[in-house]
């Protein structure tokens, strides 16, 4: 037997890797864990991780996973998202990089 071609996309995984400002790395926490849940709860969101990296403190990861593209899309023009962005923008240095993939 062949390899089988899915048709479908099983999951739309998007990650955004930040780099802290040093002082700011609790601050963004903080933030990110109460919007955490609103987020959760939208629909196809299947979840939505943040992690810290542990040899470069000042790097952490916001790991979501998406039933669908417009389930994604639609997050993205939430409020929820409009404030986590605005808190990367101030909190993070100008490294921020963020990158969507279909699995």
């Amino acid at each position: 037997m062949g390899n089988r071609v899915l048709d479908e996309v099983l999951v739309i995984l998007n990650t955004t890797r930040i780099t802290v400002k040093p002082e700011k790395g609790i601050e963004l926490g903080q933030t990110v864990s109460r919007l955490l849940s609103s987020a959760k709860d939208m629909t196809g969101c299947r979840s939505f991780r943040f992690y810290q990296d542990v040899l470069e403190q000042d790097t952490v990861l916001l790991v979501s996973e998406w039933d669908k593209e417009s389930d994604l899309n639609n997050f993205l023009r939430s409020n929820t998202f409009a404030i986590l962005s605005g808190a990367i923008k101030v909190l993070s240095s100008s490294s921020v990089d963020s990158k969507a993939f279909l699995i």
